[in-house]
C-alpha cells in the first residue's frame, strides 16, 4: 500500500540525493528504518504504561525522523500527539497513536520496498 505521504517523501528523496548523493541517501533510509521503528516502540511503550510525558518525548523523537525524509502529514500525526500528550490529554492523546500507528505501519512497509 502506498502511503498518503509517498509523492513527498519521494521528492525529499530525490532532494537529498541531488545534494548529498544517493549513498548517503541510502543511509538515511536504512536510519529511518532501524531508529524510526524503535521510536514508535518507545511511543508504544509509553502508550501501555500510559506515561504522557513518555509518550510526548517519543513523539517529538519520531517527528525529527519523520521529517527528515519529508513525510509531513505523519509528522502532523506526531505534533498533534506531542501537543495532547503535553495537556494531559490522555483519550485523545491514545486515539492519536493508534491513528500515527496504522500511518507510520504503512509507510515504514513501503520505505522498506523503497530502491535508489
Amino acid at each position: 500500500m502506498r502511503p498518503g505521504d509517498a509523492d513527498q517523501v519521494e521528492q525529499r528523496l530525490r532532494e537529498l540525493s541531488t545534494t548529498l548523493g544517493s549513498e548517503l541517501v541510502v543511509e538515511i533510509l536504512a536510519m529511518f528504518r532501524q531508529d524510526g521503528s524503535a521510536q514508535f516502540t518507545d511511543l508504544q511503550n509509553a502508550c501501555h504504561r500510559r506515561e504522557l510525558k513518555a509518550m510526548q518525548s517519543a513523539a517529538h523523537r519520531l517527528l525529527g525522523s519523520v521529517l527528515l525524509i519529508g513525510a509531513r502529514h505523519l509528522a502532523q500525526l506526531c505534533r498533534k500527539l506531542e501537543l495532547l500528550a503535553r495537556q494531559g490529554d490522555e483519550v485523545s492523546a491514545f486515539a492519536a497513536v493508534a491513528e500515527l500507528e496504522q500511518e507510520f505501519t504503512i509507510l515504514l512497509a513501503w520505505v522498506c520496498q523503497i530502491e535508489l
